[in-house]
């Protein structure tokens, strides 16, 4: 079963020892439609840090961002019951 989410990736327009990536997300949905949904959110968000935070820094040309995307995960889709068993020899129950 595949899983989706909205996710933004953006540093902090510093260089060398500095830099820092930063990640925004959306929760995960089991459907791509919704994830889909968030990107507008992301995007507002990106444009906010361009025009307002990173835009009045002395150097902004080094805030970098990758545009908002669709991350993909796989998962299994069964839940698979664990059964664990402890020694009494070792633990008191």
């Amino acid at each position: 079963m595949k899983i989706y989410r909205a996710v933004l990736e953006y540093n902090n327009a510093d260089t060398c020892e500095w830099e820092c990536w930063y990640t925004r997300s959306s929760v995960w949905y089991s459907s791509r439609v919704l994830a889909e949904e968030n990107l507008r959110e992301l995007e507002s968000y990106l444009k906010h840090l361009k025009d307002n935070v990173f835009s009045q820094r002395d150097y902004p040309e080094l805030f970098m961002y990758k545009n908002p995307f669709i991350e993909v995960a796989e998962i299994h889709d069964e839940v698979v019951p664990m059964d664990i068993k402890f020694d009494n020899e070792f633990y008191e129950i």
